[in-house]
């Protein structure tokens, strides 16, 4: 197994790991391809059942409230989210040995009410067909691929291999924990380079699985294409629908569900999306998309993208459920990213068609400790702030207006000491006014569970020094919420600006062993492997071609 780690040359700002307990009582060798003669990086890596620089887990000055982040290294999109067991599953693109994007491997979490989350460590690493790149997950229930045990249905995960060339591959799991990939991978051979992403549902009028997979062809020309299987193993092309070009529009990271209208199980319309939210609706016969409505913008909160959907929710529940990459870049901090709050989509009939609306899940509203009201009024220039004196660290307000003859309707902050950026929120996630620092985090830690490992199983963490490369992202930003019918905008504000407060959050104590209290906290991932320095990091570090370091130690 190989990785790309950026190795830190002396004093490391942060440490990764690794989960070695698998190789207990036995001998492993790591190695370097290049590495300066006087490197201490390797003679640096020490055997241990506690998570190095883990002191302060969760109360880092930058770490977020509400949105998943991973304990250590990048995370960007999400990936293969299922229902399964009676879990949330969450899989992730995550570098665990890296502040920046690269090294792809599929981080897990799973929650059991989409609030309180576990992370159960990195289940599909980089091997000969590339890196693991995005994709999705499904359960068979009927074992349609043969990977699953009588009275146990398999959880199979879709996922692109990024090499040369990019295919796409399948790996399975009855048990939800331990996934073993499929030994005739690819199950879909490349069609261009640009093939990647694939999405994969079950259809059942005609009873088979349909995968929507973003190809780019010729002249950067973004298409989703259409195949569908018998098995989750072999697969045919049906049809394809093109993108809008010179746009954006369909371009990576598909998803495809269908959904009523107004609730109306008898009108059902079929959502196209790609990874900017942007959507079509239309119909789908279980082998053409017919959009109806092409090109509607979807969330309008900044640094939201790659957003996928929850496959398998039962169907007494029967919500659609999405969750998507929030762009926060965390520097200085040994995690860097994070994932969106989860939201209820729903379509609605308006004059001009139906539409979506984003609705953060009602599993949130268990994080309110106290709410406040305020009667309508008309506000004007000379109006005395009807929030002053109210004062919290974390809050939701909501608000509903008309704007009349204004021409924007800006919410101004209080100067605070836990504002994660010094932004003035407005309407749709757009900055009201002026951007400023970003001051420290309250100092008083919150109270939160660390979930160093599961019960009764010891782990083992080999640690590595990792050098923090600063690589440009997406600002965290505001999210607003659509909606349900044609009316007064409603605003959800984002934990990490500090406004003013209508609904007071909580911090009591997570009950629950090995998850914390916070949607925005999940443990780490790991895994085990050979090390590589990037080419970024080699540039910081002048080497002769050809050095190596090699360091063998015992998991005891």
């Amino acid at each position: 197994m190989r990785n790309d780690v950026e190795l830190a040359p002396a004093e490391p700002d942060w440490w990764a790991f690794m989960d070695v307990s698998a190789w207990r009582g036995q001998t492993l060798t790591l190695e370097v391809d290049k590495l300066p003669e006087d490197s201490t990086a390797l003679s640096a890596i020490e055997n241990s059942d506690t998570i190095k620089g883990g002191e302060d887990l969760y109360r880092e000055p930058l770490r977020g409230q509400f949105h998943f982040s991973a304990r250590r290294g990048w995370n960007n999109d999400p990936n293969g989210l299922a229902f399964f067991n009676g879990e949330y599953h969450l899989f992730f693109q995550h570098n665990p040995y890296g502040w920046g994007w690269g090294n792809m491997h599929w981080g897990h979490a799973v929650s059991r009410d989409l609030v309180h989350w576990r992370e159960l460590g990195d289940v599909l690493l980089p091997d000969e067909l590339g890196p693991m790149f995005s994709g999705s997950a499904v359960v068979d229930w009927q074992n349609t691929s043969g990977l699953g045990q009588p009275g146990q249905p398999p959880l199979v995960l879709i996922y692109t291999a990024a090499g040369n060339p990019t295919v796409q591959c399948i790996a399975s799991s009855t048990d939800g924990r331990t996934f073993t990939k499929y030994p005739g991978n690819p199950v879909l051979g490349q069609i261009t380079g640009g093939n990647r992403d694939p999405k994969v549902i079950w259809h059942a009028p005609t009873r088979r699985w349909v995968m929507v997979l973003y190809v780019t062809l010729p002249q950067d020309k973004h298409t989703v294409h259409f195949f569908t299987s018998p098995n989750l193993r072999d697969w045919t092309l049906a049809s394809i629908t093109e993108g809008i070009p010179g746009s954006n529009y369909l371009y990576e990271c598909p998803d495809f569900f269908e959904l009523p209208v107004d609730g109306n199980a008898a009108h059902t319309k079929w959502v196209l999306s790609a990874a900017n939210s942007e959507y079509a609706i239309g119909t789908f016969d279980g082998t053409t998309f017919r959009p109806e409505h092409n090109r509607l913008p979807g969330h309008r909160g900044r640094g939201f993208y790659a957003a996928q959907t929850y496959s398998d929710i039962p169907p007494a529940d029967g919500r659609r459920i999405l969750i998507g990459w929030f762009q926060t870049e965390t520097r200085g901090m040994p995690f860097n990213q994070s994932m969106t709050i989860p939201l209820e989509l729903q379509l609605t009939a308006t004059g001009e068609g139906p539409r979506l609306t984003f609705t953060p899940v009602r599993e949130l509203d268990g994080l309110r400790t106290r709410s406040r009201v305020f009667a309508s009024q008309t506000l004007t220039p000379g109006t005395p702030n009807p929030l002053a004196g109210v004062q919290a660290e974390l809050v939701e307000l909501r608000a509903e207006f008309e704007p009349g003859e204004a021409r924007e309707i800006p919410l101004h902050r209080a100067r605070c000491d836990h504002c994660l950026r010094h932004s003035e929120p407005g309407v749709g996630g757009e900055p009201a006014s002026r951007p400023g620092s970003a001051p420290r985090r309250p100092s008083r830690p919150h109270d939160l569970l660390r979930p160093d490992r599961a019960p009764g199983v010891r782990q083992r963490w080999a640690h590595l020094r990792a050098h923090a490369v600063p690589r440009a992202c997406g600002r965290p930003g505001l999210g607003r919420r659509g909606p349900r019918r044609p009316g007064p905008a409603h605003l959800l504000a984002d934990p990490r600006v500090a406004l003013r407060l209508v609904q007071q959050l909580t911090h009591e104590p997570n009950p629950v062993e090995n998850a914390v209290r916070h949607t925005g906290c999940l443990t780490g991932s790991m895994c085990p492997g050979g090390l590589a320095l990037t080419d970024e990091q080699a540039r910081h570090n002048p080497e002769r071609p050809g050095d190596t370091g090699r360091q063998t130690f015992v998991c005891s």
